[in-house]
């Protein structure tokens, strides 16, 4: 979308935001997924409302049933549901302040002369409420005969009597009880979450734990599908943002004693402002599980692996030992000297039995953009200052020359920089005549922002647009620089403070660094705020510690581009970080190969203030 200008209305238009998304087509579900809860096409509801959810006993997902008094729930047709038992196994969570309610577990299986018969009831009471619930149904021989003639028309119902509820009753994991386990289950929970806690293990890192984090969170999760057969190695980090800083994980295999991970089983570092103060590695040995598989990822040219939205440290060609089980896989091919230029390619990739060679590119296009960022630009006429200062006066050739400059820095680093997975939608708004920006000095221009855009006649800019640069002028009528004024930006909440004199020294045919450098800021507190992951040691401002020398003295543009290069990787989330940087003198180059990688590419793809899909 370029950037244009609109002319002195009176009110300010409402933009468009259109989202464009590749879509997949889903396989049919496995039996194993449909009595795992695994889809939302796996279950249909007679009544209420049914969709996935993220709390559950294992897999990957739950159902959530709500808004109903009664209501049938239904599978698809299932086979090979396994050896029968005495029971049959039910995982309910039932919210808090439900008091009654039953359950009837119905099969059918026509081929098998099998209709709607009754396995069995549960009735539930109010100590149940509040947590997941293991319900039990009894396996009569009639229906033990009818589950070894394996019928591939096998469909189960849940019949459902329950009181009315918004929250809604989450079902997991329907399976025979007492069998001798044919699989290892593991689990984990995150008590203590402060700032941001992960799990690696087997080439992908997941967040598992944030400051603020839902109760869900430090319950039991089954996370087998994250692990394959035999010895696995799961790693736990934890990172800062600011001030206080803990952390507590617990880990157990087939219900067993935790192993538990905190400050004091492993070393945490002291006085860490940013970045990891957490990393350990435990050993989790002889799990059964299913082999893991070899995936060869190719493109035709090459480029940096993405599993899960975060990069692996891979380029193309390169072959990764993968559980099984689904994965979102992605490319980025770029050109990274100027002029720049990127594009991303996405599959959803399926492990299974057979190793297996994925090219990244035969899909064709590369994704669009999924993501616009909205950005009101306010020109200010005037600047004040108290303490006798020239007036600080912006001019029409200003703005032009700020908004071809704008359009420059989207066109030539912005885009390219985020492999086109992300926009800009530019509104330069009519020049503020009405109000100065008065302040007690020069030294305070940008300082001022904020409390001048805490006015009431700005308030409706922060709901029509994601955020707002107020351009204010630093150059008196002369185009000469007020002494004392500094020059300096800043970017704070919706609002990005921005002297026109860093714009007015370059050309129109430039674009700005200084103007990406405030934006990203933006989307560094997106990314930690609102994603809740980390942006490594001292964030946008961690170049130096990340082995990125900045040349203050050279422009970064025409001359060493080294803040650019900075940039690139911190965009696209591939800046190297160790534990090892915090305790290390300044390295004077980045890592040559990183045991997990920051950046902002989470919040660049999915928005700046928007929940990332994981």
């Amino acid at each position: 979308m370029p950037i244009r200008s609109i002319p002195r209305t009176g009110s300010l238009a409402i933009l468009a935001l259109t989202s464009l998304a590749a879509a997949a087509m889903a396989a049919t579900p496995s039996s194993e997924e449909i009595l795992g809860f695994e889809s939302s096409s796996s279950w249909t509801s007679s009544q209420g409302q049914s969709e996935l959810a993220t709390e559950r006993t294992q897999g990957q997902a739950s159902l959530s049933v709500s808004r109903f008094w009664y209501t049938e729930v239904q599978s698809q047709a299932v086979t090979g549901v396994g050896e029968s038992t005495d029971e049959i196994g039910l995982d309910l969570w039932i919210p808090a302040n439900t008091t009654w309610g039953t359950i009837q577990l119905v099969a059918t299986a026509p081929s098998a002369n099998f209709w709607e018969q009754l396995l069995g009831q549960a009735n539930l009471s109010a100590s149940q409420a509040g947590s997941w619930n293991t319900l039990r149904f009894p396996v009569s021989a009639a229906a033990k005969a009818m589950f070894a003639a394996r019928p591939s028309d096998l469909r189960f119902k849940l019949r459902l009597s329950l009181p009315w509820t918004e929250v809604g009753y989450r079902l997991d994991n329907l399976r025979f009880l007492g069998q001798n386990p044919t699989r290892s289950r593991v689990e984990i929970r995150v008590p203590v979450a402060d700032d941001f806690v992960y799990a690696e293990t087997n080439n992908i890192r997941r967040r598992i734990g944030y400051w603020g984090q839902s109760d869900s969170f430090s319950q039991w999760r089954d996370v087998s599908s994250w692990f394959m057969g035999g010895d696995n190695e799961l790693t736990i980090m934890a990172a800062n943002r600011s001030g206080p800083y803990d952390a507590r994980v617990e880990v157990r295999v087939d219900g067993g004693a935790p192993i538990v991970v905190d400050c004091q089983t492993a070393r945490c570092l002291s006085g860490i402002e940013t970045g990891v103060f957490l990393r350990t590695t435990i050993r989790l040995a002889g799990l059964n599980l299913p082999a893991g598989q070899n995936v060869t990822f190719t493109s035709a040219d090459p480029g940096k692996l993405y599993l899960e939205d975060q990069y692996t440290g891979r380029t193309t060609p390169t072959t990764l030992l993968l559980p099984r089980g689904s994965y979102r896989a992605g490319v980025g091919v770029s050109t990274d000297v100027a002029p720049y230029s990127g594009r991303f390619h996405e599959k959803v990739v399926q492990v299974g039995a057979q190793t297996t060679t994925i090219d990244m590119e035969t899909q064709g296009a590369p994704m669009p953009v999924q993501h616009t960022t909205r950005i009101a630009v306010l020109p200010i006429a005037r600047s004040i200052m108290d303490d006798g200062s020239p007036d600080g006066l912006m001019t029409t050739d200003m703005v032009n020359r700020f908004r071809q400059q704008f359009q420059n820095t989207r066109n030539m680093l912005f885009r390219p920089l985020a492999y086109g997975l992300a926009d800009l939608d530019v509104t330069i708004l009519p020049m503020e005549t009405e109000l100065p920006l008065r302040v007690a000095n020069a030294a305070s221009l940008t300082d001022s922002t904020w409390s001048y855009m805490s006015q009431a006649k700005f308030q409706p800019l922060f709901s029509q647009y994601n955020f707002v640069v107020v351009v204010h002028s630093n150059l008196d009528a002369n185009l000469s620089v007020i002494p004392t004024s500094g020059g300096w930006a800043g970017s704070g909440g919706q609002v990005i403070g921005f002297p026109i004199s860093w714009s007015w020294s370059r050309t129109s045919a430039e674009p700005s660094d200084g103007l990406l450098h405030e934006m990203l800021h933006q989307f560094e507190d997106g990314s930690e705020s609102h994603h809740h992951l980390t942006t490594g040691i001292q964030g946008l401002h961690g170049a130096e510690e990340h082995g990125y020398a900045i040349d203050q003295d050279n422009d970064d543009w025409n001359n060493t581009q080294t803040w650019l290069a900075w940039y690139r990787v911190f965009m696209r989330g591939q800046a190297g970080e160790s534990l090892e940087l915090q305790t290390l003198p300044q390295i004077t180059a980045p890592l040559s190969s990183a045991p997990y990688h920051v950046g902002t590419f989470s919040s660049m793809r999915h928005g700046l203030r928007t929940s990332a899909p994981y």
